[in-house]
């Protein structure tokens, strides 16, 4: 067992004791990961991560042969992949919003473009 490992586990059986709060056990272990080396910390930060892959891997597999038992795997893998949603249904309020507000930044842009040309032909 790692000893930061350990040393959460201490924590958090003292946390339990009511001893600890959890925000006593964020900056503990913030200022645990500051002590380390740099090389450890980069481990420890690797490590995490790939524990999380793996976390977020076993639970999208465990979904998709739901999904495909139930017989709505092709959606749920485009809204995996990209957030679609299928054709023949309507966006959703947040994807209608991202649009919008897409279109407002490309339409903003071309008339500060086109302010520039007119400021430049009527400077000359």
């Amino acid at each position: 067992m790692r000893s930061s490992t350990k040393i959460y586990m201490l924590l958090k059986a003292r946390e339990k004791k009511g001893e600890l709060k959890e925000e006593h056990l964020t900056s503990i272990a913030r200022e645990i990961i500051d002590s380390l080396p740099p090389d450890a910390a980069a481990q420890e930060a690797i490590r995490r991560r790939e524990w999380t892959e793996e976390w977020y891997a076993s639970r999208i597999e465990r979904l998709r042969i739901l999904a495909q038992e139930k017989g709505f795997w092709p959606e749920m893998a485009a809204i995996i992949a990209n957030g679609a949603q299928p054709e023949d249904k309507p966006p959703s309020h947040s994807a209608m919003l991202v649009f919008m507000r897409h279109r407002a930044e490309t339409a903003e842009k071309e008339l500060a473009e086109l302010k520039a040309k007119i400021n430049a032909s009527s400077a000359t």
